[in-house]
């Protein structure tokens, strides 16, 4: 019973490490980005002259490739679609929150959660004030522990 315990909680651990990882580095890759551009301490995510020089669909591209990463790890850490989701969930609510920390690090930005960002591009550009993403990163981490925890206890406290 205790190495069922350990394996969902390593694995839980893992894609928490990989999600911190890769939100850090999106977070140095946007950095570069707006270094290029001249953009680097704008006091918005995107300012006029800045979005117009801005390489939209390399952009959209990205977006495609963290969405696939992040689901390639979800699938490889769950056994199940309920692990699964859940690990999606877990990466990308902790990926998200990396990347804005990692911004903040690199670029003090944003200066406040109540900063105007765009989220993503995909399907259409969509944006809000930065808090939106943070609070639905909390709530996708909550869900996840609740998809785990309900296949727990569907399974009378063993997951594997």
């Amino acid at each position: 019973m205790e190495s069922i315990r350990h394996g969902i909680t390593s694995r839980i651990v893992v894609v928490a490490v990989y999600a911190v990882a890769m939100g850090y580095l999106e977070a140095v890759v946007v950095y570069y980005i707006r270094y290029a551009l001249g953009d680097i301490h704008a006091p918005g995510s995107v300012t006029s002259g800045f979005g117009q020089s801005f390489p939209w669909t390399i952009e959209a591209t990205r977006e495609v490739a963290t969405l696939v990463m992040l689901a390639t790890v979800a699938l490889l850490a769950g056994r199940g679609w309920h692990q699964r989701a859940a690990a999606f969930l877990w990466a990308f609510g902790i990926w998200d929150a990396s990347y804005y920390a990692g911004l903040e690090i690199l670029a003090q930005w944003p200066p406040s959660i109540t900063t105007q960002d765009i989220y993503f591009l995909l399907p259409v550009p969509w944006g809000g004030p930065v808090w939106v993403p943070l609070l639905a990163d909390a709530l996708m981490a909550a869900l996840a522990a609740w998809l785990v925890g309900g296949q727990r206890r569907l399974a009378g406290g063993a997951v594997r």
